[in-house]
Formats: structure tokens, C-alpha cells, sequence
């Protein structure tokens, strides 16, 4: 009985963390002190798909040299050729 007296005041009181706008009042606003940042990324490779419009859902294998893309506009699954960006085979899905 107790743990359910706690959980109820627990969601009672929760919206009290949150302003009128939907964020966590406990975080200062304002921006990061530059240098603060904790993940560095760096762009290894890049190509063009050109047959893909809207590319979504990006999957590979690790024994394949191929990328499969989910490209919604056209509602298509394609696969291209990583590094070349070749189209490999297209399979049409309803979206």
C-alpha cells in the first residue's frame, strides 16, 4: 500500500518538473559552453544516390558490400552499391 501511495504522489507531483512549454525546468536554458561537447563526428566517405529521392531506413551487412535504402517518395526499397552508390536491385512497397 505503501509503494502505491508513493507512485500515486509520484505522478501527481511530475508535472511540476515541466514549464508551460512542455520542458524539463531543472535545465538551464541557454546554449552548451562550446568545448563542452562529449561525441565527435568526422566524414569518412560519402557518394550520391542518384535513382533515391527521399532516403529513409539505411541498413547494411557487414558481408555485403551494399546498402539498402528505403525511399519513400517512390515507395521503392532499393539497394546501391556502398562507395559507387549503383543501384543493385529496387523491390516496390505500399507505404
Amino acid at each position: 500500500m505503501k509503494y502505491l501511495i508513493l507512485l500515486f504522489v509520484l505522478a501527481i507531483t511530475a508535472p511540476g518538473w515541466v514549464d508551460e512549454d512542455g520542458r524539463d525546468s531543472s535545465i538551464p536554458e541557454g546554449s552548451l559552453l562550446p568545448g563542452s561537447d562529449a561525441i565527435t563526428l568526422s566524414i569518412l566517405n560519402t557518394f550520391q544516390v542518384s535513382s533515391a529521392v527521399s532516403m529513409f531506413g539505411l541498413d547494411t551487412q557487414e558481408e555485403s558490400s551494399q546498402l539498402m535504402i528505403m525511399d519513400s517518395n517512390a515507395e521503392l526499397l532499393r539497394s546501391v552499391e556502398i562507395g559507387a552508390g549503383d543501384p543493385v536491385w529496387t523491390y516496390r512497397v505500399s507505404i
